[in-house]
């Protein structure tokens, strides 16, 4: 293997490496070194007779810091970057990266901080303001990583109360990172406004230390919760003002759209949309009430009508419409829960409402699961071992509770609020079409 003369960047004693290779370490020294630097130092001392002192020290710890940054290497990030700076306290990139590669470097959940990140972003937009965009995404990379790590092991582990009052003051400081980025990224605002808001719930949320045997509630004090929620309104706020904006902008942008003339082939397509529309309303009407899908294929009836009465059409009306009936087709016949499930019921005889919600039912606002199963199109349904069956009665789908499979009590669908429902012997007349 043929070496080539260099001279070491750090010590400046001649070396022999492989120029093939990126990195070499010094003998003398005992450095790492990039090898092309060391080889242009050598040309540039040896054979151009230039004294060079202090060469380039700067410049090879900020190439070896990049690649490990990059390389996810975050022990070997801090540690070039720790040596840039002694050399130059100023260097914005690396003032960011030191801090962020400390917060990566930590395995241990309860020793992580993120206040070296953020402080070090902080620090660097000073310096260089040109950082505010690439060094959020870099913060927002440390701010995820550290997220999922502590909220991980606090699921998994029961910690005690120094350990969690830790990872309280952790989640803060994670808070206050997404605000950081929000005042100064555009590109992450919208992604950060609702991680905060995410976190601000998540904070408020019961905690408990201790031990397997005895466990105690953490509880915060007035002032973090006023801040919580001061905190929460004002994210909501920004939240609702980033998403008008966007719709105003894609509105604005769908508007420069050029219009396309609408050909016959547009209108049979068109036509033919409209009338699947119209039975897809009236499919989505067929027991009784209305849901999310009906009010989708009403906006697509609209939408249709309107293209139908035009002659051009509008390229984003075109995907709008499209996308619209396809959402709604699959929400009707893709949906794996049964219809009862997205459904509320009254009591014909009493007071009880119970509210499905997919996966859940609320029973006068308790809040529990239930289990299914369907035998010749009719569904059991057990409550907290209540016993409710599902079926077609006089013309109608209805609910009944059930003692040895008799029905006791009938349960008709209404709105969520219970209003609307059969109250006397008229309303059930009325409802049952007698």
């Amino acid at each position: 293997m043929k070496l080539t003369s260099a001279k070491c960047p750090n010590c400046g004693a001649d070396i022999k490496v492989n120029k093939n290779e990126e990195k070499a370490t010094c003998e003398y020294c005992n450095s790492e070194i990039i090898v092309e630097d060391a080889i242009a130092k050598y040309k540039l001392v040896v054979e151009g007779e230039v004294e060079l002192k202090n060469v380039p020290k700067l410049e090879n710890y900020l190439k070896l810091g990049e690649r490990a940054y990059k390389d996810g290497e975050f022990d070997d990030a801090y540690k070039n970057y720790s040596k840039a700076l002694e050399l130059a306290p100023d260097h914005a990139l690396s003032i960011l990266r030191q801090g962020i590669s400390k917060t990566l470097k930590e395995k241990d959940p309860l020793k992580i901080t993120f206040s070296s990140s953020l402080s070090a972003y902080q620090n660097a937009i000073k310096i260089d303001e040109s950082l505010k965009e690439s060094g959020a995404a870099d913060l927002a990379v440390a701010l995820a990583s550290e997220e999922t790590m502590i909220t991980e092991f606090y699921n998994t582990h029961v910690l005690t109360k120094a350990e969690l009052n830790k990872f309280m003051s952790e989640l803060i400081s994670l808070l206050e990172g997404n605000i950081t980025i929000i005042a100064n990224s555009e590109a992450n605002k919208k992604a950060c406004t609702e991680n905060a808001l995410f976190l601000t719930r998540y904070i408020s949320e019961k905690k408990e230390y201790g031990t397997n045997a005895k466990k105690y509630t953490y509880k915060l004090s007035k002032e973090e919760l006023k801040y919580l929620e001061d905190t929460k309104k004002i994210l909501k706020e920004g939240l609702k003002a980033q998403n008008k904006a966007e719709f105003k902008e894609t509105i604005e942008k769908a508007k420069e759209e050029p219009r396309e003339p609408q050909t016959k082939k547009d209108k049979i397509i068109n036509g033919t949309l409209l009338v699947l529309t119209i039975i897809m309303i009236i499919y989505t009407l067929s027991y009784g009430k209305s849901t999310i899908w009906f009010w989708m294929f009403l906006i697509e009836f609209l939408i249709l009508i309107v293209t139908l009465s035009s002659k051009d059409i509008m390229p984003a009306t075109n995907r709008v419409k499209n996308i619209l009936f396809v959402l709604a087709v699959i929400g009707t016949f893709g949906n794996s829960y049964p219809e009862f499930a997205i459904s509320s019921y009254k009591s014909t005889t009493s007071d009880t409402l119970i509210k499905f919600n997919k996966k859940e039912v609320t029973i006068n606002d308790k809040t529990t699961t239930y289990k299914y199963e369907e035998k010749d199109n009719i569904y059991y349904i057990d409550i907290d071992n209540t016993k409710i069956k599902y079926s077609y009665h006089k013309g109608k789908y209805l609910l009944c509770i059930t003692e040895e499979d008799i029905c006791t009590e009938y349960l008709v669908p209404t709105d969520e609020k219970g209003d609307n429902y059969i109250q006397n012997k008229e309303d059930e007349n009325k409802y049952f079409n007698k």
